[in-house]
């Protein structure tokens, strides 16, 4: 079954809820002594879709009690994976993107790849596969945010590998088994600057990540990201348009025999191009 189907199943489920729960309240507090108000109907099921969809949640939160919250996964859980993609398609239209998406054709059309951005904000992930629909793609992600209750168990069950940086050895066991998982056929992103520039300017890359896909032998998918940095003081008031841009995918054979510091220029110099031709061509950008 393929995900997408899950999905409408689930909105599916949590619609003829919805339903049922209107028409029960509508034939108790209305059939039965007044008569029905039509036009009450739509705001009753809206009401109720949210008061659904809200117990839907809490039954997945319920059920991260029973997961391990150390456990880093070697082979991830298709369904929880799909709980991720759906959850990050919602939050993409709670937080009012309005993403451009560009030269999505370039993307390789199996998984195996390795996945560079530069990161602007904590949205970056989520807009990310929020337009990825065709790929499911796990993070290496700082450890403190799979420590987090309910939403940590569920990423880490989902395939996100939690890097320490406080502990080499931990650290060097996370590399190896995002090489296996790469090589497995997975996708497989990182953020080389490791923490949020917060701003339109992009930090320095960390070169050492950049052994992954040289072990993995996969190529490298590099991804600009633009303006998801304002979103935060926007999302109450207006939508943001965001650019998600495919810079170029470096096969294996550009990368095999390079130094990581030699695939780090040519990533961050790839991403820093997209950025000025888009806030040139963009003026949404500036």
């Amino acid at each position: 079954m393929k995900g997408l189907t899950v999905i409408n199943m689930i909105i599916l489920i949590i619609s003829l809820m919805a339903i049922l729960a209107s028409s029960l309240y509508m034939y108790f507090t209305q059939y039965l002594t007044t008569g029905i108000i039509w036009w009450s109907f739509p705001v009753l099921f809206l009401v109720f879709w949210l008061l659904s969809f809200l117990l839907f949640y809490g039954i997945l939160a319920i059920m991260t009690l029973f997961m391990n919250p150390k456990k880093v996964v070697v082979h991830p859980y298709k369904f929880y994976s799909l709980m991720i993609a759906w959850t990050t398609r919602f939050l993409a239209t709670f937080y009012r993107l309005d993403i451009v998406f560009e030269n999505d054709h370039l993307l390789p059309h199996n998984s195996k790849f390795f996945l560079i951005s530069n990161h602007q904000s904590n949205l970056d992930p989520i807009a990310l596969l929020a337009v990825m629909k065709k790929h499911t793609v796990t993070f290496i992600m700082k450890d403190s945010l799979l420590n987090l209750p309910v939403i940590g168990p569920w990423l880490r069950t989902s395939g996100y590998l939690p890097l320490d940086r406080k502990n080499d050895r931990k650290a060097l066991e996370v590399v190896a088994l995002a090489i296996k998982r790469i090589k497995d056929g997975k996708a497989l992103g990182v953020y080389p600057e490791g923490t949020r520039s917060r701003g339109p300017k992009m930090n320095e890359f960390h070169h050492g990540i950049f052994r992954v896909p040289q072990k993995a032998e996969a190529p490298i998918v590099v991804v600009a990201i633009d303006n998801l940095y304002r979103v935060k003081k926007r999302f109450l008031w207006t939508r943001t348009k965001v650019l998600i841009r495919i810079c170029e995918v470096i096969p294996y054979e550009d990368i095999k025999n390079k130094t990581t510091a030699d695939i780090s220029l040519r990533a961050q110099t790839s991403i820093q191009k997209a950025l000025d031709e888009a806030r040139a061509k963009y003026s949404w950008l500036n």
